[in-house]
């Protein structure tokens, strides 16, 4: 049971990565173009609506995968047990967040409004993709491999390991929030003036670099008053 239970260590991972679909995708969602013009009508998304789209596809994946891509899959040697089922979804998981991170660098570059919103799908299929060969096939070698009269127990830890990726989103977005704050009491002119040459890196969201080379200024500054002590 205590092998069964060390693997839910990973999924916590996956669910804390999982979940930033609710918080930071959201908040990228925001700066996106969300108005859809269509043949026969048009309509503007809110920015959590597209959250619609990961239950959606869930529906048509497991069926397609269960009765089709696993034993296609299977008939070739691949893929057949649950452990290297569960790894590669994790895998295709973290390939959703290469593609955020590519639409980000598109709307740092564009500008807020200009990067649609359908763009968003792209991850937002990868990410489902990789919940289905984790979240289905986990919970079937959960309680698959547990003893009978620890089933439950194990199921219970599998819900906990939910939790605990819950958790750590939370602990994630009060750190971004911090960091954040100390962005803003960084002087602006400290940003631009002390940290690139003129022009460069004066956008308000680039104070994270402001904030770091303040620090570093900080800490050359304390060493040499020390060493002039000396």
């Amino acid at each position: 049971m205590f092998r069964i239970v060390g693997i839910f260590a990973f999924v916590a991972v996956f669910w804390m990565l999982f979940d930033q679909k609710k918080s930071t995708w959201i908040q990228q969602a925001d700066r996106m173009d969300r108005h859809f013009n269509l043949r026969w009508f048009e309509f503007t998304f809110l920015s959590k609506q597209l959250l619609f789209v990961n239950p959606g596809l869930v529906m048509v994946l497991i069926p397609a995968m269960s009765l089709r891509v696993y034993p296609w899959l299977e008939r070739r040697g691949l893929l057949v047990n649950t452990l290297p089922k569960m790894t590669v979804g994790m895998a295709i998981a973290s390939l959703a967040y290469v593609a955020v991170a590519l639409i980000q660098n598109a709307i740092d570059v564009q500008g807020d409004g200009q990067v649609h919103l359908a763009w968003q799908l792209v991850p937002y299929a990868i990410l489902t993709l990789g919940e289905v060969m984790v979240s289905v096939t986990g919970l079937e070698f959960a309680y698959s491999q547990a003893p009978k009269r620890m089933k439950s127990v194990v199921m219970g830890f599998w819900a906990l390991a939910s939790s605990i990726g819950n958790k750590l989103v939370v602990l994630l977005a009060g750190l971004r929030g911090s960091v954040k704050m100390e962005i803003e009491r960084t002087p602006r002119n400290f940003r631009r003036s002390h940290l690139a040459p003129r022009g460069a890196y004066s956008r308000d969201d680039d104070g994270l670099i402001a904030l770091l080379g303040a620090r570093a200024s900080e800490c050359w500054e304390i060493a040499g008053e020390r060493q002039s002590e000396f």
